[in-house]
């Protein structure tokens, strides 16, 4: 048995206005730093186009139209996006990323990982700014600013 691969989202300590953004699909993957946050008396925005019906009162729900302007607004921000749809969602946000942001923010990048790191087959490549990266290894949560071309 394998235990989880690579690294995951981490809500910074001194996070206060925390934004999850996801670019397609459900929220589910994100919901999870929702309890933490509240916790620390951070304010939350979920950025959704179909958040389920079971969100917190004190999360605030905003459609995807709205990512940009709640990313500004963020110290800290953290995304859900299929490899795929990475390049299309960097650009919906006007930006390349980083300079986007107010403040911190992490891709939860999805892909499959079929040798689940053993092999190095490369099915789970990302390309970052530094180069390929595996998701299984290096990711599948990759820092925004080091996501889009390769360099």
């Amino acid at each position: 048995m394998r235990g989880p691969l690579g690294n995951g989202l981490v809500l910074p300590p001194a996070a206060k206005r925390v934004a999850l953004i996801v670019a397609a699909d459900g929220p589910a993957r994100l919901l999870a730093l929702i309890g933490p946050a509240l916790q620390r008396g951070a304010s939350i925005t979920l950025v959704c186009d179909d958040p389920p019906d079971d969100v917190p009162l004190q999360v605030e729900v905003q459609p995807w139209r709205a990512a940009a302007e709640v990313c500004r607004w963020s110290d800290y921000a953290a995304f859900d996006v299929e490899r795929e749809d990475l390049s299309e969602m960097l650009k919906r946000l006007g930006n390349d990323g980083a300079r986007l942001m107010g403040g911190e923010a992490q891709a939860l990048v999805r892909t499959p990982m079929p040798c689940g790191a053993m092999a190095d087959c490369g099915a789970c490549t990302v390309r970052t700014r530094r180069g390929p990266r595996l998701a299984c290894k290096d990711g599948p949560v990759f820092d925004l600013g080091l996501l889009g071309v390769e360099g």
